[in-house]
């Protein structure tokens, strides 16, 4: 549960206020340890004008007290505490004449430990579930769908990549090389194995028929 605390403070001047010339700093609007925490944190009115100054804190019930005070007699600055007992976010808020100021409201998150401040200010704060991949419907192709990121392409195997090129030996051939020696005989015997002859002349002569 939370609670909420608000502390008035008047400062009377004759000028209009002007909620952007108030300057709100220290420790106590920073991220902090609990054990170790200085809740102090400063308001300078200085060129503000009149006004009333209002701090609201918002935090675990009863894990704050809300102080305000000034630093000096007739001083514009303004010293405010509000001592956090509790461990968890406080959201302060400063207004001047029922307008925020610059930095208003401001966020303030009290650790247990320096190693849980460090995480969150280093935003490396841990995620306990796995990342998730991309779902892809079977057959997808093209650009991926509006808000998945483009899958990675996946790079071949490291012993494919480094493998040298081989090359692979001519294939046998479908029919055995011709003989030389049996060619080279067929084409020498060739011209005389068809002599050309010529018919012997007949002894019988046509007779003449008159």
């Amino acid at each position: 549960m939370n609670f909420i605390s608000e502390g008035p403070f008047t400062v009377p001047v004759s000028s209009l206020p002007d909620a952007s010339k108030i300057r709100v700093f220290g420790s106590g609007i920073e991220h902090g340890i609990l054990s170790t925490f200085d809740s102090t944190f400063y308001v300078d009115t200085t060129g503000a004008g009149a006004g009333q100054l209002a701090v609201r804190i918002k935090g675990p019930k009863g894990g704050f007290h809300v102080e305000m005070e000034r630093e000096k007699k007739q001083d514009r600055v303004i010293v405010c505490k509000y001592d956090p007992q509790e461990l968890g976010d406080y959201y302060i808020e400063v207004k001047w004449a029922g307008e925020h100021v610059p930095g208003s409201p401001f966020m303030v998150v009290i650790f247990d430990t320096h190693q849980e401040l460090e995480r969150y200010l280093s935003g490396s704060v841990v995620n306990p579930m796995p990342p998730v991949p991309p779902f892809f419907p079977p057959g997808w192709v093209g650009p991926p769908p509006m808000g998945l990121p483009m899958p990675p392409i996946p790079s071949p195997p490291p012993a494919l990549a480094s493998a040298p090129a081989t090359r692979l030996p001519p294939p046998p051939p479908l029919l055995p090389p011709p003989n030389p020696q049996f060619h080279q005989s067929v084409l020498a015997t060739m011209p005389s194995a068809l002599p050309y002859a010529l018919p012997s002349p007949s002894p019988y002569f046509p007779s003449r028929v008159h």
